[in-house]
């Protein structure tokens, strides 16, 4: 995979991808107006990661905006992120839709390209809006969803998972930036209101740190592009709680599990989660086989930060690996005897019994409720019952006490989903 560390040649801005990453093996040289598979004209820019980079296309067949994602050509080459997708598409072709089907991105279309930095995966989803990781401070001045508006973004994704789940897939790395917002009228706008929405595209001359010109190169793009202004997008698609819709997105961990289930893998996965969402199976380097009750933890720290508008359900002052187990174990208690022992950092703030041993008053306070909630929030005292027996049937040591999907559906309240 490309490294994602500054270009030591060019001068990076801001929110733009990696200028070095533009080069055999790394991202595609894309520029507005491009058009792809004889169909899909590059209007602006959605976004980026490590792995790629995503426009909003207009649909010039289906006359219909989109989503398209092109992958590095490292990334192509070993990502099992389109069988995924290739899977889902056959799944959501099914009339009536499946439940929870509405909750997890539509995969429209899928190819490859031939570039002068290789050879890259491409996959049109259907256009949504801003993660649940943007600022919402501008609509919600605590920072945090209205409980009704929270709950109902709850439920979904819990839907979504479920769904995912009967599909044979492992999301494989829930967090607030692959859960986006979606508003039904953006696939049929016109370019006007797209533009209203997602601005008109703002480029930046690609620019050398030892300020000598440019050498022209087909590696990279005539100019980058800056991601544009989340705001219009959050107002339309938080306009009224009525409405709320999300999508779970980003399938570049994802794994279709019913046939890794039949291999004999001895090899820990190597999972890119951020350290906070794993369970400890990953922490610990036990899991070999991936299973659905990985994205049940996830789920159980995701739905606590929607709910309390971003606590940890396992405080972790860095993320660091060490410190989100030793929150896990001060929350829960001792690890499970084979997890205790392999835990090599367990002496620097446990003795052999699980009991703390380091400075008091530099911890958090631990109480005996997993849910950092209480009325004062705007919630119910059934609700705070509800959800904290939730989380305790999710966030479980061992893998098969942990509830499945499913489960988890059916204990959320229906009044949930409402957003009323």
């Amino acid at each position: 995979m490309p490294e994602a560390r500054p270009s030591p040649k060019y001068i990076q801005y801001p929110g733009i991808e990696f200028v070095s990453l533009y080069r055999k093996g790394g991202y595609h040289p894309v520029n507005v107006g491009d058009v792809f598979h004889n169909q899909y004209r590059v209007v602006n820019k959605l976004g980026y990661g490590v792995h790629g980079t995503v426009w909003l296309v207009e649909d010039t067949i289906l006359k219909r905006f989109a989503s398209l994602k092109v992958l590095t050509a490292d990334a192509s080459a070993i990502s099992s992120e389109l069988a995924v997708f290739r899977h889902l598409r056959v799944q959501q072709q099914q009339i009536p839709p499946a439940a929870g089907a509405a909750y997890v991105m539509k995969v429209f279309d899928d190819f490859e390209i031939e570039g002068p930095n290789g050879t890259h995966q491409c996959v049109v989803t259907e256009l949504l809006g801003p993660s649940l990781a943007e600022d919402i401070e501008e609509l919600y001045t605590n920072e945090r969803f209205p409980p009704n508006v929270g709950k109902k973004i709850a439920a979904q994704i819990a839907h979504g998972i479920a769904y995912l789940h009967r599909c044979g897939v492992i999301h494989g790395d829930l967090h607030l930036k692959n859960i986006l917002l979606h508003h039904p009228s953006l696939e049929n706008c016109s370019l006007h209101e797209i533009q209203l929405y997602f601005g008109t595209p703002e480029t930046l001359p690609i620019a050398r740190r030892d300020a000598l010109p440019i050498t022209p190169s087909a590696h990279l793009p005539r100019h980058l592009v800056a991601s544009s202004n989340p705001l219009p997008l959050l107002k339309l698609c938080l306009a009224f709680p009525q409405t709320v819709c999300i999508k779970i997105c980003d399938f570049g961990e994802a794994l279709l599990y019913r046939a890794l289930s039949q291999l004999n893998i001895n090899t820990p996965i190597q999972s890119n989660m951020p350290r906070v969402f794993a369970p400890p199976e990953i922490l610990l380097h036990e899991a070999t086989i991936p299973q659905p009750a990985m994205d049940i933890w996830a789920l159980a720290v995701l739905l606590h930060m929607i709910l309390t508008g971003g606590g940890l359900l396992f405080s972790s002052y860095h993320g660091i690996e060490k410190e989100v187990i030793r929150e896990i174990v001060l929350t829960l208690g001792k690890l499970p005897e084979r997890w205790w022992t392999q835990w090599v950092d367990r002496g620097e703030y446990f003795d052999e019994n699980g009991m703390f041993v380091g400075d008091q008053s530099k911890l958090p306070k631990i109480s005996r409720k997993l849910v950092k909630l209480s009325v004062d929030d705007g919630f119910s005292e059934e609700d705070l019952r509800v959800f904290e027996d939730l989380v305790r049937k999710m966030a479980r040591y061992e893998t098969n006490d942990r509830i499945s999907a499913d489960e988890v559906v059916r204990l959320i309240p229906a009044a949930w989903m409402t957003g009323a």
